[in-house]
């Protein structure tokens, strides 16, 4: 199986990319999943930027041992974006195949690799996901704005001491700092 250029072409809305630029993307890795497999374990290298072919995804966060259902996405998700620009990085989220997926996966040498031979198809990929990650916010807003609202209101509800504490600390530290500043022994 070969990686679907036009389709990555269409996905990562890469329409002023040139078509020889967008042929370095065969070196993307293909994986399968069937449905219930986990794709990326949390606390896992990701080690690169992936996108889902096929299928539909939840993405979870183990918390206090509970698996937290954060979200679900479908093909066209971009996922472990992170990972893409640093290679050491962590998966901080788990991601599970809720159908049989098929998974392309940019590594981040590959990646290196396109930003010094095809800067605009990298410079591309990257306005890509910051797009993607525009979009998922706006989304998810709806769904946030209950919980923001709910914390703000029991921020307002704290007592004045509690509310005063960091500014105490802030004030102290920085005439601490002054002080030594001004006064070296």
């Amino acid at each position: 199986m070969s990686v679907d250029l036009s389709w990555i072409k269409q996905s990562l809305q890469l329409r002023n990319v040139s078509q020889d630029a967008i042929k370095a993307l065969d070196c993307m890795d293909i994986f399968q999943f069937s449905t219930g497999e986990t794709i990326l374990q949390q606390g896992q290298l990701g080690g690169g930027l992936f996108l889902l072919r096929s299928g539909r995804i939840s993405i979870m966060m183990q918390r206090e041992d509970e698996d937290v259902l954060l979200a679900r996405d479908e093909e066209g998700a971009l996922f472990a974006k992170h990972c893409l620009l640093d290679e050491h990085k962590l998966s901080d989220v788990q991601i599970v195949a809720d159908d049989n997926c098929t998974v392309y996966k940019l590594s981040h040498a590959s990646f290196i690799h396109l930003m010094r031979t095809h800067h605009q198809l990298a410079y591309a990929i990257l306005f890509r996901m910051l797009d993607y990650q525009e979009e998922t916010i706006r989304k998810n807003r709806t769904k946030l704005f209950p919980y923001l609202l709910a914390l703000k209101l029991k921020a307002e509800k704290l007592p004045f001491i509690v509310k005063l504490i960091p500014l105490l600390f802030i004030v102290s530290y920085s005439s601490l700092f002054f002080y030594r500043l001004f006064n070296p022994k």
